[in-house]
């Protein structure tokens, strides 16, 4: 029993170091996508993956060293045994608590499964099997003869085991270990928003149009220096039409990204004096939630912002970046292209439709999709663009879809997503309060308060 508890100690180890290099390298986790309802990357970036700001894989790495360690010295004797004993009556239950608590929080929580962390903790919970029955089993043989090697079968060259000793703190500490893990994730949860600036090295024009001389660039601010001292008061803004044959050019991550704001799907004016870029994807619940809050954010700065809507389908059939197909991920490629299609065609009809789009708790389905399209443009019209000979539906997702991908070598990246001059917010806030005052922050503006209804 002794080998095999060292044995399971050193896979738990070993598989603990691997996601924790994963996770600190931000690679993806090999082999995962190979099992259906898995999702180790997903798994990695939220907010469950880390206590206190320290990967947990940096634990297990600890608790099952520390258990590997002790299953060697409980096989000698004197007080080095003791001492093995006791790391390993702390680290057994620890491993089983563990073991229990992400299990759980990946069914419940996060919602997809990390096959290499089920593993770990299948590891880390056999280890603990094991070595419960190995204690119970040396607690009951007592003291043993034990030779040093193989071959050292002689007496004189043998030492006596030492059985364990009694149970006592470290078993306390172990519970106390589980509890201190499970309440900090529950009490001191991490935010669930990642934010950093993103230098990319590709470069992205969406659309016929380019920066000339002829046009504006309208940028944000590239640095903290260039933002106002004082914050700005949201004023009475009026909300224009789109301009008959308009153009306003846009740029954003050092340049890195350009295009007309008329030539995009735009929740607000295409003229409104600061831009947010959404990346998003009909069938992500988290966008789906996170559109409430956009939607009010805008209410609240009454013209100042606008938010161009970039979907990024997380489904095979478009995303090269998606390994296999996701049952609730279907459905999204053509609700892209639908919803862009509507965009192009009619402009003022897209803010209505992509509000539908997004009402309940998963995408519609492509009949009900295109009968809602079909209410706000010409179903002629709709019918020809959907076929998409050109190929510009197909195109504008690919760029986005690749923009992601871009985006994504530089941080942790999930939906939905926000650009904001350079710097890329990825994750929903928690409140609408906190994504307005992340906006003012960003454009310099007075932090607007929620009107009380009167």
């Amino acid at each position: 029993m002794a080998w095999i508890t060292r044995l399971l100690a050193a896979a738990a180890v070993g598989l603990s170091a691997y996601l924790l290099w994963a996770s600190a390298t931000l690679q993806p986790v090999v082999g995962c996508n190979a099992f259906s309802g898995a999702d180790c990357d997903a798994v990695l970036a939220s907010p469950w993956a880390k206590w206190l700001g320290v990967p947990v894989a940096a634990g297990g790495v600890v608790c099952y060293a520390l258990a590997l360690v002790g299953s060697f010295l409980a096989g000698g004797r004197g007080a080095l045994a003791t001492a093995g004993w006791r790391l390993m009556e702390f680290t057994a239950p620890l491993a089983i608590g563990a073991g229990l608590w992400f299990t759980g929080v990946q069914f419940v929580e996060v919602g997809s499964l990390c096959v290499w962390c089920l593993a770990t903790h299948a590891c880390g919970l056999a280890m603990a099997i094991a070595m419960i029955v190995w204690r119970n089993k040396a607690s009951v043989d007592g003291p043993r003869p034990v030779a040093l090697s193989p071959i050292a079968a002689s007496p004189t060259i043998a030492h006596a085991a030492e059985g364990p000793p009694t149970l006592g703190l470290p078993t306390v500490l172990g519970l106390l270990g589980v509890i201190v893990l499970a309440g900090g994730q529950t009490m001191f949860a991490a935010p669930t928003v990642s934010e950093y600036t993103a230098e990319i090295n590709e470069q992205f024009d969406l659309g016929d149009a380019t920066l000339n001389e002829n046009v504006e660039a309208i940028e944000e601010p590239e640095s903290e220096a260039t933002v106002a001292d004082e914050p700005v008061a949201p004023r009475e803004v009026a909300k224009p039409a789109r301009r008959k044959g308009g153009s306003r050019m846009f740029s954003a991550l050092n340049g890195r990204l350009k295009f007309d704001t008329y030539e995009q799907a735009v929740l607000g004016s295409p003229d409104a004096p600061h831009i947010v870029i959404e990346m998003m994807d009909y069938a992500c619940p988290h966008c789906r939630e996170f559109h409430e809050k956009l939607t009010e954010a805008l209410q609240r700065f009454d013209g100042q912002i606008a938010v161009v809507v970039m979907p990024v389908p997380n489904e095979i059939a478009c995303n090269p970046y998606v390994q296999k197909a996701r049952k609730q991920s279907l459905g999204a490629c053509y609700a892209a292209k639908l919803a862009l299609a509507v965009s192009t065609l009619a402009p003022d009809e897209f803010e209505s439709f992509h509000e539908w789009m997004l009402r309940g708790d998963s995408i519609p389905n492509s009949t009900a999709s295109l009968i809602e399209a079909r209410n706000h443009v010409d179903g002629d019209k709709l019918s020809r663009a959907l076929v998409d000979e050109d190929g510009s539906l197909a195109a504008r997702v690919k760029n986005h879809v690749a923009l992601s991908a871009a985006i994504a070598k530089q941080g942790r990246f999930g939906l939905p997503a926000q650009i904001l001059g350079n710097k890329v917010i990825a994750g929903p806030p928690d409140t609408v309060d906190e994504l307005c005052e992340t906006w003012a922050e960003a454009f310099g503006l007075q932090t607007p308060t929620d009107p009380v209804p009167f």
